[in-house]
């Protein structure tokens, strides 16, 4: 089980919570970008974050499969393998 929800909570989840409209902090972004763009909105905050997303997916998936071939643990006794 752990391996399954690593890579869900912690890696893929971290990536999209700039994109996702229930983003604690939407409010406070949104308003910083309506002080120099007065036509932005959440459209324009998705579209600017998307490319970084999907870098960032890229990435830590990447890494992820180098951490699994190098068989290392999640952490303190949660071992990927049996």
């Amino acid at each position: 089980p752990r391996s399954t929800l690593f890579p869900y909570t912690t890696l893929f989840r971290s990536c999209t919570n700039i994109i996702a409209p229930v983003l604690s902090s939407l409010p406070i972004i949104l308003q910083a970008m309506k002080r120099y763009d007065k036509d932005s909105g959440f459209g324009t905050l998705v579209s600017c974050m998307l490319p970084y997303t999907v870098v960032f997916m890229v990435s830590w998936s990447i890494m992820l499969v180098i951490w699994m071939l190098l068989k290392l643990p999640l952490g303190p006794g949660a071992y990927i393998y049996m």
